[in-house]
C-alpha cells in the first residue's frame, strides 16, 4: 500500500511510503494554519497520516490514556494529541507519533520516553497508556544560545551539577561571561533534569530526537545512574504513523 507520513513539528516533514519502505522525503516550513497544511500536502490516493496537527483541528484526549486512534478530517488521518491539568497543564501533539511508534513495538513498556526537539516531551508510559507528561523548551533555548560546535564532554560533565542541584540559578549561569557551548548546554540540561526528576529518578528512560541534544541528555542521565538508551527518531516516528483503523 502506498501512503504518506507527515510530521508537523518544528518543520514539516513528509515521507512517501510503500508499505514500510521509504521511497521519498521532503521538507517545508511549519504550516501555522489548517489551510496552509492542506495546501502543503501532495495529492495521494492512499492514506495521508499526520502527527503534530492536533491543535489545528482541536483533537485532544485527556491523560492518562492510550494513544488515540487517528481521526479522519478533510481526507487526512490525524493523530490526536493528549492534554493534562496536573501535575502541570500540558499538551502533547508533536511527540505523539514517536510515542505511538514505541508502544506499537513495546506495548507494555514501563518507563519514560523523552522526545527531544524544539519542545522536549517527557512522557511516562505504563500498561500501554501515557500517564502524564512534562514538556520543556530546552531545545529551543539550546538552538538559540549555542553555536552548534561540538560540545566538550569533560567541560559539559563538570558544569552539569551547577543547575542540576540549583536550577534557580539557570538565568545567572546563562549570563556568565564568555560561557562556551559546553557550559551553556550543561546549564540548560541540568535545569531540565531538575524539573523532570519525577520522570527519570528510578525509571528506565528511552531518548529519541534529532541533533546534538539527545546525546547530551543521554550523557547527563547516565551520569546520574539512570538506565537509558537512544532510539532512532525516524524509525520510531514512521512506526507510529503507519496506517491503522481510524475513527470517524
Amino acid at each position: 500500500m502506498d501512503w504518506i507520513a507527515v510530521d508537523r513539528g518544528a518543520r514539516l516533514r513528509l515521507w512517501k511510503m510503500t508499505g514500510d519502505k521509504v521511497i521519498g522525503r521532503a521538507e517545508a516550513p511549519r504550516p501555522l494554519t489548517r489551510e496552509a497544511l492542506l495546501a502543503a500536502l501532495p495529492k495521494q490516493d492512499g492514506p495521508v497520516v499526520v502527527s503534530g496537527a492536533a491543535d489545528l483541528w482541536d483533537l485532544w484526549s485527556t491523560m492518562p490514556a492510550a494513544v488515540p486512534v487517528p481521526v479522519l478530517r478533510d481526507g487526512l488521518h490525524l493523530l490526536p494529541g493528549l492534554t493534562q491539568d496536573r501535575p502541570l497543564p500540558d499538551a502533547v501533539s508533536d511527540a505523539m507519533a514517536r510515542i505511538a511508534g514505541l508502544l506499537s513495538v513495546h506495548p507494555q513498556f514501563d518507563g519514560t520516553l523523552v522526545v527531544v526537539g524544539a519542545r522536549t516531551v517527557w512522557a511516562s508510559l505504563s500498561a500501554g497508556e501515557v500517564t502524564d507528561a512534562r514538556s520543556t523548551l530546552t531545545g529551543r533555548l539550546f538552538d538559540s544560545l549555542t553555536t552548534g560546535a561540538p560540545v566538550d564532554a569533560e567541560r559539559f560533565a563538570a558544569a552539569l551539577p551547577a543547575t542540576l542541584s540549583r536550577p534557580e540559578t539557570l538565568a545567572a549561569q546563562l549570563a556568565v561571561p564568555d560561557a562556551d557551548d559546553a557550559r551553556l548546554a550543561a546549564a540548560l540540561i541540568g535545569a531540565e533534569l531538575a524539573a523532570t526528576k519525577a520522570w527519570w529518578l528510578g525509571r528506565s528512560v528511552l531518548v529519541t530526537g534529532e541533533g546534538a541534544l539527545p546525546d547530551l541528555l543521554l550523557r547527563a542521565l547516565s551520569a546520574q545512574g539512570v538506565p537509558t538508551r537512544a532510539l532512532p527518531e525516524e524509525e520510531l516516528l514512521l512506526a507510529g504513523l503507519r496506517p491503522r483503523p481510524i475513527s470517524p
